[in-house]
């Protein structure tokens, strides 16, 4: 190999001699692959599995007077005018389940004795807790499907007026997981495992962003 002084030596000889030298830059061609766009989707097919609700923009009942003849008027048809995607914000209520108690009044009177029945309220999610099924399937559903931690979910509750620590939701998530997905998860396994051929999904799920 040259060494930077013999390099340096031979430019030097090149200048005296006026020998000039032409740097040939080798030419890159960069190659970009053909694609093709997906054409984009209308409207009507962004908002085709939407439920929709129409507004009649009618006069009130003191504005039906004909201003001519004194009449009343009538609707004789309906024009379109617009339309707009409305969002609905995520509204929290607590349910208070109340049992009742029924007596037989008759049976009192000739007997003596009360016939009482009393009504029997849905089991709870988890024994003890304010959780409901909707709440922990909106908390996971976040977490595992949205990618949103239960550090960012907090903020969000506290945004709407609750405060619920990530530590309960974590809770929330491990208890249903153990009392109600895991026996329909073994049910599942046991099916699976009676296959002759089982195919899997092992494709990766990126958490962090990586350059």
């Amino acid at each position: 190999m040259h060494s930077l002084h013999d390099h340096l030596y031979r430019f030097c000889h090149c200048q005296k001699r006026n020998i000039h030298i032409q740097v040939v830059r080798p030419s890159r061609q960069l190659v970009v692959k053909g694609h093709s766009r997906k054409p984009k989707r209308t409207v009507a097919e962004l908002i085709v599995e939407l439920p929709v609700e129409e507004i009649l923009v009618a006069l009130p009942e003191d504005a039906l007077q004909c201003k001519n003849c004194g009449g009343k008027m009538v609707m004789i048809g309906k024009k379109f005018s617009h339309q707009h995607l409305q969002i609905i914000p995520r509204q929290c209520k607590v349910v208070k389940y109340y049992t009742c108690t029924y007596a037989c009044k008759e049976c009192e009177a000739k007997t003596g004795y009360v016939n009482m029945v009393e009504t029997i309220a849905p089991p709870s999610l988890l024994k003890h807790s304010l959780v409901s099924a909707s709440t922990v399937a909106d908390v996971m559903t976040r977490k595992y499907v949205d990618g949103l931690p239960l550090a960012r979910q907090e903020k969000i509750w506290a945004h709407e007026g609750l405060e619920i620590s990530r530590a309960t939701m974590a809770n929330w998530v491990i208890q249903t997981a153990q009392t109600w997905l895991k026996p329909l998860y073994r049910s599942l396994k046991k099916q699976l495992l009676q296959c002759d051929v089982i195919h899997a999904d092992e494709t990766v799920a990126q958490v962090l962003k990586v350059d």
